[in-house]
């Protein structure tokens, strides 16, 4: 009997050493700390909307391979977002855009993000970029009519061809839509006085 238990525990010993493989850790990673902007001083905005296509409403870290298959959507076994890429837009936009906590109620246009693209594009095995492609809306503060809106189709060089690398560019990436959509809702708060008091719940 001894005879068999030793044979059997080394067979026991040799399956433990040779199949506990260790999973990869997996690296979850967000679009930083967006600064504080407290919102247009003329034009309130009291919330960000987002709309995305069920591919995107994920937290997988996508990328294309653009010179081996343009078509093919893949993505990073070991990275991800720390939720799907629209929330932590969401949090960012709301962060630098939405205005402060003293205007309540229904007054306050909404802002909403229609994404249809975020993904890391390499052109080449060591060349990628970032892109961010859709548009943003600015609805009236009830129901869902377009008070303007403006198109983005961005993109930015990753400094490494590589998950961290696309991390760094979307950051930029994102940094430049709070900034290219302030300036925009300053712009039509000035071209549009009208607008304003319709944000404010006057009209």
């Amino acid at each position: 009997m001894k005879r068999l238990l030793i044979p059997c525990a080394a067979f026991l010993l040799a399956a433990c050493a040779g199949g506990g493989t260790k999973a990869p850790d997996i690296a979850r990673y967000d679009l930083g700390i967006a600064p504080l902007g407290g919102g247009s001083q003329a034009l309130t905005v009291r919330a960000v909307e987002f709309a995305v296509p069920s591919w995107l409403a994920t937290p997988a870290m996508q990328y294309r391979l653009a010179y081996a298959d343009m078509g093919r959507r893949e993505s990073y076994a070991a990275s991800r977002w720390a939720a799907p890429p629209a929330e932590l837009l969401e949090v960012a936009m709301r962060r630098r855009l939405v205005s402060g906590s003293g205007e309540a109620g229904n007054s306050g246009c909404r802002l909403r993000l229609e994404l249809d693209e975020f993904v890391q594009v390499f052109d080449a095995p060591k060349a990628s970029r970032a892109v961010l492609d859709g548009r943003i809306l600015l609805l009236a503060p009830r129901g869902d009519q377009i008070l303007a809106r403006r198109n983005l189709n961005l993109s930015r060089t990753t400094p490494t061809a590589d998950a961290p690398g696309g991390v760094a560019a979307f950051v930029g990436l994102t940094e430049q839509v709070n900034n290219d959509t302030a300036v925009w809702l300053a712009k039509l708060a000035g071209d549009d006085p009208g607008l304003v008091q319709r944000c404010r719940g006057n009209q």
